[in-house]
């Protein structure tokens, strides 16, 4: 999509599906924005959305977009915790103002809420979480920066382990 010059605007797990292969492919692109398009008008979805979003001033749907894609990536790691709520606190505190202003605690406290020891989430993934989530957008990694990352770059499953893994998770093969 990037590569193309457009933005989706409103990614969200639920517009990730798999194929019988296992491939990610992305959906609902009604509040995408494309090259010829005049402004970006799209509202995203409530703690998904980038804080441009929020505040419709979004001029980079890009960076929007990686801001979206940590908050899925966040999802993933965390089997469906969300690392903020938009406009609440979480068991008590501002978790939304901590990835802004303290990250040491950030993630203390989503160790501490989940009951996982302070290396569940590895260094790794906390640099690459911080740098798609940065308040400004063009503080924000790029998707070529993404895929250099560290976290990124670890071992890769061939599409035979895929399969392996995922009939063996979710007993797919009794289902077909």
């Amino acid at each position: 999509i990037h590569a193309h010059d457009a933005a989706h605007l409103d990614m969200k797990l639920e517009n990730i599906l798999l194929d019988k292969n296992f491939v990610a492919k992305i959906t609902d692109f009604d509040l995408s924005y494309m090259p010829e398009d005049k402004e970006i008008n799209s509202k995203g979805t409530e703690n998904y959305r980038a804080p441009e979003i929020i505040s419709g001033t979004c001029k980079d749907g890009k960076a929007a977009d990686i801001y979206s894609l940590a908050i899925i990536l966040f999802l993933l790691k965390t089997r469906g915790r969300m690392p903020f709520i938009e406009n609440a606190l979480y068991n008590g505190v501002d978790m939304k103002s901590l990835l802004q202003n303290d990250t040491e605690l950030f993630w203390k406290k989503h160790c501490e809420f989940m009951g996982k020891k302070d290396n569940f989430f590895s260094e790794d993934f906390k640099r690459l979480f911080e740098s798609m989530t940065k308040q400004a957008p063009n503080k924000r990694v790029t998707m070529q920066e993404i895929k250099k990352s560290e976290w990124c770059n670890q071992e890769v499953y061939c599409q035979e382990k895929v399969f392996e893994l995922m009939n063996t998770k979710f007993n797919l093969a009794n289902s077909q």
